[in-house]
């Protein structure tokens, strides 16, 4: 589902220190109109917008980044006019991008709890990767893994230990501790409601989590899980907030960045802003992990080259674009593919339905396990691949990280026209040939 509003998000460079605290949803289908201002007092900002009786949202307290909807262009900027001349504003309106979580059909619960030992037989995608290969000792230990989705079921048994804990901020005093605009922010941030519980209210994110860095099903059992909501319960979010995600994950130290969500449809305003932070990620060493997309309606696979698919499609040395394939090494039938614009292959489907892992479940079950197929479930296992590779060669820059995965896939006749690197990861031969 694609929902589409009339937006502009606008940055707020204040002249003022004195910070303000605005908690408002994440719109779905409001009008929206925006305003770039430069040195306008936001304690004006705030007192014009609530006179007029409008309604605005923060999506980043450091940045100052806002957006305000409810009203039009023409009365905004007479509105803002009257409040300093210095106000700026862009002439066009655009329509509001909306992405989707890149996942399939679910196809069963599982209920613990569960040993090792006793679903490991059930983790196809591991022994797909050769993870069995790998010393244990190497687990992702060190590094974050920022997932950015549906919010995380932090409760479950399989992810209660993996959340990164910001040991800045004192949790639940009423404060914002480390000063970086966001009030208790001790594990994570939702930017869909705005406050400090990005709780799972859809499932997808707590199956992601847990592929990545789950500690039974994970990829990287030893690496730190960020999460970051900016999908609703619906699955669908915007550009806006993923960009709010985005600097808050780089902001909190995340090594990677795991994104199991895009969409064909991005205003080039938007896109400039995406990959205006993708590419200060890159600059802080952040490595972006970002599904191909699983084709149209039709859930047929598409080439990203015929229509672009994003973020997946963005350019940036630091991002790595995954496709899906089956347990017989086969591209999924609903993966998008590309030789220029898709990197490589990872499991993100079987014949028993996809890929096992964490369950948001009913809400209530925090032992549950479920399948679910989809270019969303590949990128977590790249992503706690990544994480793995990070951990054993610490001096690795991203592009080098990227360089080392591409370089050793595992090549197949059928993949070698359709990727960029021809095939699918191979976590044991990249380990291996890193020294």
């Amino acid at each position: 589902m694609q929902w589409i509003a009339f937006f502009l998000v606008f940055l707020l460079y204040s002249c003022s220190k004195t910070q303000y605290n605005v908690r408002v949803k994440a719109p779905i289908n409001e009008n929206f109109a925006g305003i770039i201002t430069k040195c306008v007092p936001r304690a004006d900002i705030e007192k014009a917008i609530t006179n007029e009786g409008l309604s605005y949202r923060v999506l980043s307290e450091k940045d100052n980044l806002f957006e305000i909807y409810g009203s039009n262009e023409n009365d905004l900027k007479e509105l803002f006019a009257n409040i300093n001349k210095k106000a700026k504003f862009v002439k066009n309106k655009f329509i509001r991008s909306r992405t989707k979580v890149d996942d399939l059909n679910v196809s069963q619960f599982m209920y613990g709890p569960w040993s090792l030992s006793d679903l490991y037989d059930d983790f196809h995608h591991l022994k797909q990767i050769n993870k069995d290969m790998i010393p244990k000792k190497f687990n992702g230990k060190g590094v974050t893994i920022a997932i950015l989705d549906t919010g995380i079921a932090m409760a479950h048994v399989d992810l209660s230990g993996q959340i990164k804990v910001n040991d800045k901020e004192v949790s639940k005093n009423g404060k914002d501790d480390d000063q970086n605009g966001y009030i208790d922010d001790y594990q994570g941030w939702d930017f869909v409601n705005w406050d400090n519980s990005p709780q799972d209210d859809h499932g997808h994110g707590t199956h992601v989590a847990g592929i990545a860095a789950g500690k039974i099903a994970g990829v990287a059992p030893g690496a730190k899980i960020l999460p970051v909501k900016v999908m609703n319960a619906d699955g669908s979010g915007d550009i806006g907030t993923i960009v709010a995600g985005i600097r808050y994950s780089i902001d909190q130290g995340a090594n990677i960045i795991n994104l199991s969500l895009g969409s064909t449809f991005i205003i080039p305003h938007e896109l400039i802003q995406l990959i205006n932070e993708v590419t200060r990620a890159a600059d802080k060493d952040v490595l972006f992990v970002a599904a191909s997309g699983n084709g149209g309606g039709d859930q047929v696979g598409d080439c990203n080259e015929d229509e672009h698919h994003y973020p997946s499609d963005i350019e940036n040395e630091n991002v790595i674009s995954v496709a899906s394939i089956n347990e017989f090494d086969e591209l999924s039938t609903f993966s998008n593919y590309g030789p220029v614009s898709v990197d490589l292959a990872a499991p993100g489907d079987s014949v028993d339905g996809g890929i096992l892992s964490t369950s948001f479940g009913n809400g209530i079950e925090f032992d549950a396990y479920e399948r679910m197929r989809g270019t969303s479930m590949a990128t977590p296992i790249v992503a706690g691949a990544a994480a793995i590779l990070k951990q054993h060669g610490q001096n690795l820059k991203v592009n080098e990280l990227i360089q080392l995965i591409l370089e050793n896939v595992d090549k197949t006749d059928e993949l070698m026209p359709l990727l960029k690197s021809g095939g699918k990861l191979n976590l044991s031969k990249a380990f291996f040939n890193q020294d």
